[in-house]
């Protein structure tokens, strides 16, 4: 028989030899013959020393799916074990060595260690809701198990996707028995069903029994209901795929850390936050962090913040940041300040090992002139618009950091492009402002005092707008989908031109006086489009209707106004 384990260190020394405990009575048990551990690190692993041991190196910590793919590739005609990483086996494993298995598959609940030694059966009430290894023949026709073990609900997901592969799926967990070795900040509703995060699907509850015999008794029934927005998000697997460091067997989102929290794109993500969370399915622990709590720029200030907060992702949007006027009579600042502060975070990331980044970065760094759509790979092949030399060349440096930790010491460190980003908590500076902002704010104020709107240019140019909620959306999807160095341009193709945007909003603001169009002054560039193939390859293709985001984002206007960012 074999046994796969994904195998990984943890934060706890007192866990680890916990692990290391199971897996060396693994190795010294009769029936086990060979010993499959998919780690990230292999130094992970010091201590393992035996020929029964083939160690499987991963980019990112496998699912099921992927453990049972390997299985049916390398390991044809055998019998195989998927187990937790602190389970072992007895003697009883006989019971299966000396049975035709072929049709089976095996979900067995747990026997608890006591502290004082003795064993505990797990689910007293033999309500069939827990198991935490798996025994089946290679190889199996077992889909769509792209879930991690430990989540709450995956036990009674993967016996349903046994028993749809048209497998007899039995739990002889009082006949073969699994001992779990878990002592360490020991808690014994750790699966709980009133827990975030679970496995979405029908399951399947497969109660205990004492003999291999088929069929048994089980029930088959529908997780909560949920609506399809968050359907959407578990088909997108929001359940966490982090790369290598990923150390948590909660699976939960249990350290998100996002730097510029207050502006625009992290008000996004915290409102997303707040709405996932109020779901019975997620669980999202995120720090949102201003420029009053931590000044970025100094290192002392960076390390500290991450070795007290010890996130396990960072979504990094902090920069300084400023309209065309402070950009051109500031150059140096203005990269000096977010060199550094992208040096900083970059460093404290690597340092504390944090397992995901993702850098957030801007449009403005292509070049000026540039082939359209503008595709990531176009990023350094030429210099940037002079309005903001300081800033993009700072951001550009922060995709090149980006990539050179990747390349040296494999971090999993993302540079995402943005494009016209706009939403609630925007800046709506008189003069500062991005289009759409700035178009909200005369419009509002000018319906207010009866007064007419100037707008310059003849409103021809086309824009990609994104709506900040999509993004912070974005972001997450990136976090569990998107594990390459190579940088991603983030956003709606969706082209619509600048006077189809005003008509828009004076109809959803109910502005009523006339739009004068200055064609005495320019319109800027007609359009400047990128492209979005890369992103529409990982599988994000939903968007809030451009309407529906502009009158979101103008009743957040009218009852926030004036108490507003950009108001002086």
């Amino acid at each position: 028989m074999n046994l796969l384990v994904n195998y990984f260190k943890s934060k706890s020394e007192n866990r680890n030899r916990e692990y290391l405990f199971a897996l060396n009575k693994n190795i010294a048990n009769e029936h086990i013959k060979r010993i499959f551990l998919f780690v990230e690190e292999q130094s992970d692993c010091e201590g393992i020393e035996s020929e029964k041991v083939t160690f499987v190196e991963v980019d990112v910590r496998p699912t099921f799916q992927d453990i049972i793919n390997y299985t049916n590739k390398e390991l044809k005609g055998e019998t195989c074990i998927i187990s937790n990483t602190d389970i072992f086996m007895d003697g009883t494993l006989m019971h299966v060595e000396n049975n035709d298995i072929q049709s089976l598959f095996f979900c067995l609940t747990r026997w608890d260690v006591k502290p004082d030694g003795t064993i505990e059966f797990y689910d007293k009430d033999n309500k069939g809701w827990t198991q935490d290894t798996y025994i089946y023949q290679s190889p199996t026709d077992i889909k769509d198990a792209d879930f991690f073990v430990g989540l709450p609900g995956q036990e009674n997901r993967l016996a349903f996707l046994a028993h749809e592969a048209g497998l007899n799926v039995i739990n002889p967990s009082l006949l073969v028995i699994i001992k779990h070795f878990h002592l360490t900040e020991y808690t014994s509703d750790s699966n709980s069903r009133d827990k975030d995060n679970r496995v979405q699907g029908k399951y399947l509850y497969v109660k205990a029994s004492k003999t291999l015999e088929v069929p048994v008794q089980y029930d088959t029934v529908m997780c909560q209901e949920s609506d399809e927005g968050e359907l959407e998000w578990i088909r997108d697997r929001i359940l966490p795929n982090y790369s290598s460091g990923y150390h948590s067997q909660s699976n939960s989102y249990s350290g998100v850390l996002v730097t510029g929290g207050t502006g625009l794109v992290g008000t996004a993500i915290k409102n997303l936050v707040a709405e996932k969370n109020s779901s019975p399915f997620f669980s999202i622990d995120a720090k949102f962090l201003s420029s009053n709590d931590c000044d970025l720029r100094n290192w002392n200030s960076a390390n500290d913040l991450f070795n007290d907060e010890k996130p396990e992702a960072v979504i990094h949007l902090a920069g300084k940041v400023g309209g065309v006027k402070a950009n051109t009579d500031s150059v140096a600042d203005f990269y000096t300040d977010n060199i550094t502060i992208n040096t900083n975070v970059l460093h404290a990331c690597h340092k504390h090992k944090i397992p995901k980044l993702i850098s957030m970065l801007s449009s403005c760094i292509y070049p000026d002139k540039v082939k359209y759509p503008i595709k990531e790979e176009s990023l350094h092949l030429g210099p940037p618009h002079e309005s903001n030399f300081g800033y993009a060349y700072a951001k550009r440096m922060l995709e090149v950091q980006s990539r050179a930790y990747s390349k040296q010491y494999s971090e999993n460190f993302i540079s995402v492009i943005p494009n016209n980003i706009f939403g609630e908590n925007d800046n709506f500076h008189r003069t500062d402002s991005h289009v759409i902002p700035a178009i909200i704010r005369k419009m509002y104020e000018a319906s207010q005092d009866g007064s007419n709107v100037k707008l310059w240019g003849d409103g021809s140019p086309l824009r990609q707008f994104t709506y900040s909620y999509d993004i912070a959306n974005i972001l997450f999807f990136i976090v569990n989908n998107y594990n390459s160095n190579e940088p991603i341009n983030i956003g709606c193709s969706e082209e619509i031109s600048i006077k189809d945007v005003a008509e828009i909003i004076a109809d959803t603001i109910g502005f009523k006086g006339e739009i004068i169009w200055r064609t005495d002054m320019p319109s800027g560039q007609h359009r400047k489009p990128c492209d979005y193939k890369k992103l529409k390859s990982i599988g994000w293709k939903e968007f809030t209707p451009f309407k529906e985001a502009i009158k979101k984002t103008c009743d957040w206007f009218c009852k926030t106004y004036p108490n507003l960012r950009g108001m002086e």
